[in-house]
């Protein structure tokens, strides 16, 4: 199982990246953007389908986001 903090993290560092703030991100995603902060501080783990929506808006692999280094 994926820690939702390095998860949070790696998500947080994709979407800084591509230059896509958290509100952005929401919306791409139909979620607020309290929600994505609690997922990128590790706070709440994400839904499978939330995840899904998260690595096809921000044009990543689920891979990238979870692989453990």
């Amino acid at each position: 199982m994926a820690d939702c903090t390095n998860l949070g993290k790696k998500i947080r560092a994709v979407r800084s990246q591509k230059k896509i703030t958290q509100e952005r991100l929401g919306e791409l995603i139909d979620v607020g953007t309290t929600h994505i902060s609690h997922i990128e501080t590790g706070n709440t783990m994400p839904s499978m389908r939330t995840f899904v929506k998260i690595i096809n808006a921000l044009e990543c692999s689920a891979d990238e986001l979870l692989k453990e280094e």
